[in-house]
């Protein structure tokens, strides 16, 4: 999804931070994996600890003109990136959090934090549990403060006949001011384990059978076949006990108001399909700026070719094309089609066909070493291959007769002009 996130605004020029648990290092090696074949390159990745040098980082980051940043990390590691970025003045970069800490509480409230630049993250959907403030309240009583005194016998306490020892000093503030981010997973999860408790015991609307002995694999077996509703939204399981249907939000930090705040502004369904959506009007770059720039290289214009500069792809020089010819290229299938259309002489055309696809050879081994397909059109006249050449670019039907006819006439119209100054001597 924080690939999604890129894509959407264009960027392909990242940097990954990440801390050294296996959380942060799986998150790295399917950011590697997902963003082959997408055209964004990650120009800078570091593992950071709590002793690194948080500074050098943010200057090697500056130094290669990333302005995206990618925080894959634990809430602490968050906390240590981000005080150190406001200490050491860095500005305007697009922070983009993983779920672990996007929708922490505390962080928003950090002085100097709205400098730094944009904060976006992604969270899973957040949604309301009916009744849950009202059964914490309840369950916390009226007072909110206890003193050391009373505080034995709260702990004393039941809930839903359980011990909480941890959860003796939380008011009901406290408790309902958490992170949500994982609430519906557990709420989500905890219906699960009833529901499969419901199947294996054989319940129905009066009882359960109390003489079966319940073992987790009759529960996991029956846990991938469920399909409940709950709260709007459907939970199942694939066979691997994964969820089949996932919800996440794209959220945007306001950290510019007092107190700040953290609003959604874009979604992520895989049922009953995948959508992933994002309202630019929400962004902070709506009112006619221009979205933060973060590419290797800026685009190259009609007339012009990417040239590779280095290692990455996305990095590149724009070489003007030479005169009649024709690329064009597509970065998400990988595929290059080059078009040379000429008119030589016509007791020399298979030497013409043959020097043109001569021109091309290097480049078209080069694209096919690095996974591109690529076709190099150099008929000069119309033949099958210019017909599906059109076809390849997706100029079908009357819209390719047309244009081959335009070909035709073309070609004619040039060897007749080669013809009446076969008499003639080049150059004059």
């Amino acid at each position: 999804m924080i690939i999604r996130i890129i894509q959407w605004f264009g960027w392909n020029w990242v940097a990954f931070l990440r801390d050294p648990d296996n959380y942060s290092e799986d998150g790295l090696q399917l950011f590697n994996s997902y963003i082959k074949n997408t055209g964004i390159c990650l120009a800078f990745h570091e593992v950071l600890s709590q002793s690194s040098n948080y500074s050098l980082t943010f200057q090697k980051i500056n130094r290669l003109n990333i302005n995206v940043i990618v925080v894959f990390t634990g809430s602490q590691y968050a906390k240590n990136i981000i005080k150190e970025a406001i200490a050491n003045n860095i500005r305007n970069k697009v922070w983009i959090a993983s779920e672990t800490w996007s929708m922490n509480q505390q962080l928003p409230k950090e002085p100097g934090l709205e400098k730094i630049g944009t904060i976006v993250g992604i969270t899973e959907r957040i949604l309301s549990l009916p009744g849950f403030h009202e059964f914490i309240y309840k369950a916390k009583g009226t007072t909110e403060i206890y003193t050391n005194d009373n505080a034995e016998s709260e702990i004393q306490m039941k809930t839903c006949n359980q011990y909480c020892d941890n959860c003796s000093m939380l008011t009901a503030k406290d408790i309902i001011n958490e992170d949500p981010t994982f609430s519906f997973a557990i709420y989500s999860a905890i219906y699960t384990i009833a529901h499969a408790l419901h199947k294996v015991l054989r319940c129905d609307i009066n009882e359960c059978r109390t003489n079966i002995t319940v073992k987790p694999y009759m529960l996991l077996g029956e846990m991938k076949q469920l399909d409940f509703p709950l709260s709007g939204r459907q939970v199942k399981y694939d066979v691997n006990g994964d969820p089949a249907a996932v919800s996440y939000a794209v959220v945007l930090w306001h950290t510019e108001t007092n107190p700040p705040w953290i609003q959604m502004v874009g979604t992520y369904e895989t049922h009953p399909e995948i959508t992933f959506t994002i309202n630019n009007s929400l962004m902070p770059w709506r009112n006619n700026t221009a979205v933060p720039f973060s590419n290797c290289s800026v685009e190259c214009k009609e007339g012009f070719s990417r040239e590779r500069v280095g290692y990455h792809d996305c990095c590149f020089l724009c070489k003007k094309c030479p005169q009649n010819n024709y690329v064009n290229y597509s970065q998400a299938t990988k595929q290059l089609i080059l078009v040379e259309l000429t008119v030589p002489w016509e007791e020399r055309m298979e030497e013409a066909q043959e020097r043109k696809r001569e021109k091309y050879q290097e480049l078209v081994e080069d694209c096919w070493r690095n996974g591109w397909r690529t076709e190099v059109g150099s008929r000069e006249f119309a033949s099958h291959s210019l017909s599906n050449a059109y076809g390849t670019l997706g100029i079908t039907g009357a819209n390719r007769r047309r244009e081959i006819g335009n070909n035709v006439e073309a070609a004619e119209k040039a060897s007749r002009w080669l013809w009446l100054k076969s008499g003639e001597q080049w150059g004059q």
